[in-house]
């Protein structure tokens, strides 16, 4: 299965948790901030973050955290600069926890690391284990976005950055047709297009 996730890249420079905070500060700023505010009309329990990377988002979220990564550099970054909040390494695909251990379930700028069959994996996997809410933000591809914007999305370290329709295609596979909610944010310098995407799972 083609997985377009490229940790080598640059030699594995990125995968260097100061380097790619840094990064990140000058490409993507104030990303942290504008996902507090979409989801601070929510007030989760208990939270399951697939793809946690920095940690950042622990910041963004309320309830018990849970952030589940497979890059072990990313796990102690993350464990030394929040030490309140869980960090595991682990697979997305096969998560150690019971059915409907989370109120809610994060997959923050990560499923352009997934090929679309992994990506709807992933999702199943999450849609067992949360029992209230899905949240997928990512990067998307848009109408009239620039060359350099382009350029920046192909020098990522994941490789299957998609549009609005692709991210839908997906999720139709897996999960609700209609989402509760979907919003959009510019982070600083305007290179990166995030939507957000939160579902309401309906369980019995």
């Amino acid at each position: 299965m083609y997985e377009p996730d490229f940790k080598k890249r640059w030699g594995g420079l990125l995968e260097n948790p100061w380097i790619s905070k840094i990064q990140r500060d000058i490409l993507d700023g104030g990303r942290n901030h504008y996902l507090k505010q979409i989801l601070s009309r929510y007030q989760f329990t208990s939270v399951l973050d697939i793809g946690c990377g920095l940690g950042e988002t622990s910041e963004a979220v309320s309830g018990d955290y849970t952030g589940v990564d497979n890059s072990l550099p990313r796990i102690r970054f993350a464990s030394r600069q929040y030490p309140s909040r869980t960090f595991l390494i682990g697979d997305a695909q096969h998560l150690m926890f019971k059915e409907n251990s989370f109120d809610a379930g994060l997959l923050i700028d990560t499923s352009h690391h997934f090929s679309d069959d992994l990506f709807v994996s992933v999702l199943k996997e999450m849609t067992r284990i949360c029992a209230g809410y899905l949240v997928v933000s990512d990067p998307v591809c848009f109408e009239g976005q620039s060359f350099l914007s382009r350029y920046f999305y192909s020098l990522d370290r994941g490789g299957r950055f998609r549009s609005i329709e692709e991210m839908q295609r997906v999720f139709a596979q897996v999960l609700p047709i209609e989402y509760e909610r979907l919003s959009f944010f510019t982070a600083f310098p305007g290179l990166y297009r995030h939507a957000v995407f939160v579902f309401k799972l309906e369980k019995p």
